[in-house]
């Protein structure tokens, strides 16, 4: 049985807004479903904290919502429907000059 793929979804619209768009789908949610964000990249011992450059966070499932705000979350599976998380996450500047080049 293949493993369902996770997806991630981009949407960079409004470069002038310094923000994006970013949604996570799980497909097939285990019945209790864990959701955080590393505070640090392995190798490094420098604390990023990459939950700061998160806002709007609200998760779905089945058209209805099951957790909004800041996390951390656990998120606990309410039916079988896959979880979509989406969340406006701030640009890093080399990324906005990349969007405004023509």
């Amino acid at each position: 049985m293949p493993i369902p793929t996770i997806t991630y979804r981009v949407d960079a619209r409004e470069p002038n807004t310094h923000q994006f768009q970013v949604t996570l789908t799980v497909p097939a949610p285990s019945t209790e479903q864990r959701l955080s964000l590393p505070v640090w990249i392995p190798g490094s011992y420098l604390v990023r904290e990459f939950a700061r450059h998160l806002s709007a966070l609200e998760a779905t499932q089945g058209g209805r919502v099951i957790a909004s705000g800041d996390g951390p979350y656990v998120l606990i599976r309410q039916e079988a429907d896959a979880i979509s998380i989406a969340t406006r996450s701030r640009a890093p500047t080399a990324v906005l000059r990349a969007l405004r080049k023509p």
